[in-house]
Formats: structure tokens, sequence, C-alpha cells
């Protein structure tokens, strides 16, 4: 009796172990962010003036990716439908991004494997996009710091609304046109993505797929938005 106990004892831990060694499936924001204010440094304050602004979708990207809680990911783009950025007197930014879901695209795979998770991105199990065609990011700046911008806002898919926030960082270009890049980091179980999840599933095993999904955003503001910079 006493080994048989011992040896659950040791199994149990020996799973702990295991659990404890997976690759973590949360993205570290910080370090994020931090990454890219390292790359988008800038010396000069960039201004937008007052009026409506709007970007530039054919040199303005979403990237999405997407993990396994054994380490494997997977990552592609999604094209913007409509956009625009509004700048008030007080140089408040506020706007929206209008997401075609089915423009869901997988960069890391070819052929059949890459049709095959297309797909299925595109099916029930995920994001549906027969039935929801559009998702939507709105944002509203909140505080300011030189060329990075915190903002607070919403992010809907599938007709779910959740709040966000993240930072944007602004920075010109070799054409002298402004740039700003953000991360994201959405949990798609609030949206109702339900497969391979394990907030809706247990004994998932390797096949769990992490919650937490990472959209790089990068845009491009159209050349006839009028801006100065200090």
């Amino acid at each position: 009796m006493k080994n048989k106990k011992a040896l659950i004892s040791l199994l149990a831990l020996l799973a702990l172990a295991v659990f404890l060694l997976l690759p973590s499936t949360s993205y570290d924001m910080e370090a994020l962010n931090e990454e890219l204010e390292t790359n988008y440094v800038q010396n000069n304050e960039i201004i937008l003036n007052a009026g409506l602004h709007s970007i530039d979708q054919t040199k303005s990207q979403l990237i999405w990716e997407g993990k396994k809680v054994s380490g494997t990911s997977h990552s592609g783009s999604i094209k913007m439908k409509d956009s625009n950025i509004k700048v008030d007197v007080s140089g408040n930014i506020s706007g929206n991004i209008i997401i075609d879901m089915k423009s869901i695209n997988n960069t890391d795979l070819s052929g059949n494997y890459k049709s095959k998770l297309e797909g299925h991105l595109k099916s029930e199990d995920f994001f549906d996009v027969n039935k929801f065609e559009t998702g939507q990011i709105n944002f509203n700046s909140v505080a300011r710091e030189n060329n990075k911008i915190t903002f607070e806002g919403d992010l809907t898919i599938k007709d779910i609304t959740h709040p966000i926030s993240f930072d944007a960082f602004m920075k010109k270009d070799e054409t002298d046109k402004i740039m700003a890049k953000s991360v994201i980091i959405f949990d798609r179980a609030k949206y109702d993505v339900r497969y391979g999840s394990g907030s809706f599933f247990e004994n998932l095993g390797d096949n769990m797929i992490a919650d937490d999904i990472k959209l790089d955003v990068e845009i491009l503001i159209q050349p006839s938005s009028i801006y100065t910079a200090k």
C-alpha cells in the first residue's frame, strides 16, 4: 500500500514537472513593447494636425500568430477592409480599423497544409467568417510620451466586444511618411473561439492551443494626410 501511494505521488510530481516545463503560451507584452520602442526610436516628435486621416491599406498590415502549448506556432496575415483616424484640436487621436475576416491567410505553410489550416480558421471551429465577415478595432489615445502613444479601445470578433489597451510607436519611413506599429494580445476564448481551448475542453494534451493570439499592427498614414514634425 505504501509503495502504491509512493508511486502515485511520484507520478503526480512527474506530471507537475512536465506541466511546468511546457513552453509558456502567454506573450510578454512588456518585452514586445520594449522591442518596438527600441526599433522606433525617433529624435523628433511627430505631430499629426487636427482633422481626418486615413490609412494606406496597401502598405499597412495585420500579422497574426497563434501557438500550441507544445511550442509550435502558426502565423499569417489578414487584410484591413476600411479604416480612419481622427485627431482633435487637443491632439487626441481616435479611430477604427475594420478587419476582413474572410482574408485570413497563413504564411508559414504551403500547399494542402496551408489550405487546410486556412479553411479551418475560417470555419465554425474558429472565426466562422461566413457568418461574421468583419472584426473591428476601435481606439482612443489616453496618454503620450514623445512618439509612444497609449490607446484604450475595443476589439470586436464574432460580434463580441471586449476592451483592449495597447501602445503605438510612431516614426517616419525612408520617404518621410508616418508609420505606426503596435502589438495587441487578445484572449480568443472571450470571443467564443473554442477549438483546442483549455478554457472549454479538458484532456487536450499537446493538442491544446493557447488562448492568447498576437496581432502585430503596422499602419502607414496616407500621403494625403496633413502633418508636421517639430
